[in-house]
């Protein structure tokens, strides 16, 4: 998983960080 871009993201709300992992869920589709 791109744990890079996850880890930098938890400094941001846990809206933008909840809108980051959706993104990446349908990413993978």
């Amino acid at each position: 998983m791109n744990a890079v871009i996850l880890m930098p993201a938890t400094r941001l709300t846990p809206r933008m960080t909840y809108r980051l992992c959706v993104l990446l869920v349908t990413n993978r589709k």
